[in-house]
């Protein structure tokens, strides 16, 4: 039981430590996880045997969730091969930073003007942009050798991909209303 509770994400749940993987075969490989190790399961056994349970079943949902986040996945990939991705790194390229400064200031002009249709079109054009990240992340972390400029270009994709997320976090937040059309005053 305690290898159970080492074990990386990939395998815990059985899978090739890849980039891509099948959701639909990583939420078939949980259920059956998650029905094994569940407390439940567990309710007539001892104090240890109920702990030890929920410990595995604490795992099995982090590791999950791990692997269902396409950054999350690219961290633990990168981290295997001697890269750690930071939550807030000191040192970014220029060009990078300069970027992430006129997205928010673009953000900030239409939220301002209340421009909800271009808001959505912004946040479409983000999310578009997030899936050729991904794309990118595949191709460089699923290749069978990765040379070291590589392994740094899959290094800014996630800082990259990082940073989208958290504006597309933004865009979604309530207030902004892109889907509906509406803010909170008009609910």
């Amino acid at each position: 039981m305690s290898d159970f509770l080492t074990q990386g994400p990939f395998a815990l749940f059985g899978l090739p430590e890849t980039y891509r993987i099948d959701l639909d075969d990583l939420e078939r490989r949980y259920r059956q996880l998650q029905r094994a190790v569940h407390p439940d399961r567990h309710a007539a056994s001892g104090a240890h045997e109920r702990r030890m349970a929920m410990q595995m079943t604490a795992r099995v949902n982090e590791a999950y969730e791990a692997l269902c986040s396409p950054l999350e996945r690219a961290r633990l990939l990168l981290g295997r091969r001697g890269r750690a991705i930071e939550e807030n790194p000191a040192r970014l390229p220029p060009e990078l930073l300069l970027e992430q400064i006129e997205i928010r200031e673009e953000i900030e002009r239409l939220q301002a003007g209340g421009d909800r249709g271009e808001l959505a079109v912004m946040r479409d054009r983000l999310r578009s942009r997030v899936r050729d990240i991904e794309q990118r992340l595949g191709e460089r972390l699923d290749a069978p050798v990765t040379d070291e400029a590589g392994l740094e270009e899959a290094v800014m994709a996630c800082y990259e991909l990082q940073f989208l997320g958290r504006v597309l976090e933004g865009l979604d937040d309530p207030r902004w209303a892109v889907d509906r059309g509406q803010g909170e005053g008009e609910r």
